[in-house]
């Protein structure tokens, strides 16, 4: 029963009934650990104490399983990410791909941009001002190359990146996502396909889905100001990281960049929709290709029976926010 320890390293802290049964073992028995001294309640769940943490690494020594560091993220926190990690991975199969997901991975945003240098709002609508930022126009202009014709001039990457940074002292931050998953269909096939060597955050040859959660759906500056520090990110990885393969991959094939925005329940999101539709194309419109998408704990939940691919799941379980290749703003 103790072996139920193993399972908090890393950024998976905390637990409950529910992601212990989500994970395939007993949740009776967290209770059980409790009664023995190595798990305490916390966050909402239980996490470990100091007997269940040498208890984790005695298992883990015997055993030879390489554990991942304990993170420093809050109980509730952690839980909430962990909930979102399980139910997303059992919504699709996603078999013969690669299927790869992280919790609270922390990407770099250059120029680190907020506030009002980066989105303004008007009457209920929003739209981003990063665009006409002179650090992001100073970027683009030192690397004007993007697309599929980039795949033709050297890649600036990380050394060109700093040394922009130190010529012009643009303001440099991070984003830190709930949870991200790389996507990719016929691995066997792609394993082989060799990428760049710039590609740091190993975005080549994948779809990647940014998944932010949303505490408070009327709070709309903070998923706007989220949605548009990922934009920032995806714009180094189109003109210094990966320009060329951002978006098509080797097999010219389409990559998606998505944002996924989570709430706790369906109620919640239904505010968070009608409140980001007015402008959610305007929001959209300096990153395409980029899709703004929805979902809830709640509605995670309810999928019973998992899709076969991730596409499956994009098409007949997320609310559609903005696309760029459909145009649902409900503005008039």
């Amino acid at each position: 029963m103790s072996h139920l320890t193993l399972l908090f390293e890393g950024e998976a802290v905390c637990w409950d009934e529910e992601t212990v049964l989500l994970a395939g073992n007993e949740p009776n028995n967290l209770e059980t650990l409790a009664d023995q001294g190595l798990l305490r309640p916390a966050g909402g769940g239980m996490i470990l104490t100091e007997e269940g943490l040498a208890e984790r690494d005695k298992l883990a020594s015997e055993m030879g399983i390489p554990l991942k560091p304990m993170a420093d993220t809050a109980p509730a926190t952690a839980l909430w990410r962990n909930r979102l990690n399980l139910l997303l991975e059992k919504a699709f199969l996603g078999r013969w791909g690669l299927k790869e997901f992280t919790i609270a991975e922390k990407f770099p945003v250059v120029p680190y941009l907020e506030g009002e240098e980066l989105f303004t709002e008007e009457n209920g609508r929003f739209r981003y001002l990063w665009p006409e930022h002179p650090s992001v126009k100073d970027l683009m202009d030192s690397f004007p190359f993007w697309g599929v014709s980039a795949r033709e001039e050297p890649i600036p990457g990380e050394r060109g990146l700093t040394e922009w940074i130190e010529r012009t002292g643009a303001p440099t931050g991070s984003l830190t996502v709930d949870l991200m998953l790389r996507s990719g269909y016929d691995f066997d096939h792609y394993r082989r396909t060799e990428t760049a060597p710039e590609d740091r955050f190993r975005l080549q040859n994948t779809d990647r889905l940014f998944c932010l959660r949303v505490k408070d759906p009327d709070d709309l500056k903070a998923a706007v100001k989220g949605l548009g520090q990922i934009e920032l990110f995806m714009l180094g990885q189109r003109r210094i990281y990966i320009p060329g393969w951002a978006d098509i991959d080797t097999e010219d094939q389409e990559n998606w960049t998505m944002v996924l925005l989570v709430t706790d329940d369906d109620e919640q999101l239904n505010r968070l929709e009608s409140g980001l539709k007015p402008s959610a194309m305007d929001l959209i419109e300096p990153s395409r290709p980029i899709f703004l998408l929805g979902t809830s704990v709640e509605a995670l939940r309810g999928i019973k029976t998992p899709k076969e691919t991730i596409y499956d799941w994009f098409c007949d379980e997320v609310r559609h926010i903005a696309r760029p290749d459909v145009h649902i703003n409900s503005a008039t």
